[in-house]
């Protein structure tokens, strides 16, 4: 049976649609799954990390010569077909592309929920974290689980560079109070214990202290990403910023009361956010002006 390679890059969120697409392929197409993680060698502010998780037990490896093949023939579709690489076509909007013939090599990011909305049951349990929690954070996991909190996560870092910014709508303190203010009135009470996370907790420190009865989640409380998303996965509510960290950390809750707020701009781009609002938002999620 003929191997499917999949390019992994990107923070946590992207990998785990890359993850969810090559599930969805291998289980259309019955074929066997490897990931490339050649980006990982190149970057330094992004780790692997899908393997934290519950995921099938797929080889991984740094395939220079497929990730050389497309970058010289993705624009000429006959060559790299060819070639057996393929590159996603569009941003948010199934390909039905992909599905044509066998390739050999995908890369993309597959950012769309009806990618694996047939497995959607595996994949909540193959993304569920396996590494080791302290008990602190154990702790903080059973408060969050048993009491009416809050989760906000703001995502700035690259968000706020030049190029990036031109890119990503930055969400402003009042959004959040906005958010805040809906989910209080959602729960009805007031004074909710509120949890941040952030990649920019120093920036959530000056400028949301005073947006209720808030705790700042810094490395003091949480050890890694993975026990973010995992904290966030079990508050009642989650506020989320415009960021795939904050969509899986919704998607994945296996809580039948969650509440989940969501902006209802995540791009510049109007065409594009129009596309990635109808990839993204679940049913019963709340969409907050921005």
């Amino acid at each position: 049976m003929r191997k499917r390679i999949i390019a992994l890059n990107g923070g946590l969120g992207n990998q785990m649609f890359q993850y969810a697409f090559a599930r969805m392929l291998e289980d259309r197409k019955h074929c066997l799954i490897e990931f490339d993680t050649g980006f990982y060698s190149t970057v330094n502010d992004r780790k692997l990390a899908i393997q934290n998780y519950n995921i099938h037990k797929y080889d991984f490896c740094n395939h220079e010569y497929y990730n050389k093949i497309r970058l010289l023939f993705q624009k000429i579709p006959f060559v790299a077909w060819l070639a057996g690489t393929y590159k996603e076509y569009s941003e948010y909007q199934l390909d039905p592309r992909v599905f044509l013939f066998n390739y050999r090599f995908y890369y993309g990011y597959w950012q769309n929920k009806q990618y694996f909305e047939n497995i959607s049951n595996d994949i909540r349990n193959e993304l569920s974290y396996i590494g080791n929690v302290s008990e602190k954070e154990n702790a903080l996991l059973n408060m969050l689980e048993a009491h009416n909190a809050i989760a906000i996560h703001v995502r700035r870092g690259d968000y706020t560079q030049e190029g990036y910014n031109k890119i990503y709508i930055s969400l402003s303190k009042e959004y959040y109070k906005r958010a805040v203010s809906i989910a209080c009135k959602e729960l009805g009470e007031n004074n909710i214990p509120l949890y941040v996370f952030s990649d920019d907790i120093d920036w959530c420190k000056a400028n949301l202290a005073d947006i209720g009865n808030v705790t700042f989640v810094d490395n003091t409380i949480s050890s890694s990403a993975d026990i973010d998303m995992l904290m966030m996965k079990k508050a009642r509510c989650l506020i989320t910023a415009n960021s795939t960290f904050s969509w899986w950390s919704a998607w994945l809750s296996d809580r039948d009361d969650k509440i989940v707020l969501v902006p209802d701009k995540w791009l510049q781009d109007e065409e594009k956010n129009t596309k990635l609002m109808k990839a993204f938002i679940c049913d019963k999620w709340k969409i907050v002006p921005v």
